[in-house]
């Protein structure tokens, strides 16, 4: 009896991408605001970690707030555009 690899892979694959497939197909709305809410999360930190560092390290005052007006602008037009592909997605 002669074991055929290659069914045996095929059908290994195609059971678990069909069932990653179903996965994705069933929880995509969740998996699209985890995926928002996670990116925001790392945002909010890292934002409160750069503003911290600019107020106690800025040498100029001006220099800092124009630094922090751009960044924020910028990330809050990303941030916009990314929550409103999330919700034309779903």
């Amino acid at each position: 009896m002669q074991l055929n690899t290659n069914n045996i892979v095929d059908s290994f694959s195609n059971g678990f991408t069909g069932l990653i497939n179903d996965f994705i197909s069933n929880n995509a709305n969740s998996i699209v605001w985890f995926i928002f809410l996670f990116i925001f999360a790392f945002f909010l930190i890292y934002s409160l970690i750069l503003v911290y560092h600019w107020l106690k390290y800025g040498i100029g005052s001006f220099t800092v707030w124009f630094a922090m007006i751009a960044y924020f602008s910028v990330s809050l037009i990303c941030i916009i555009l990314m929550y409103l592909s999330a919700i034309i997605i779903f």
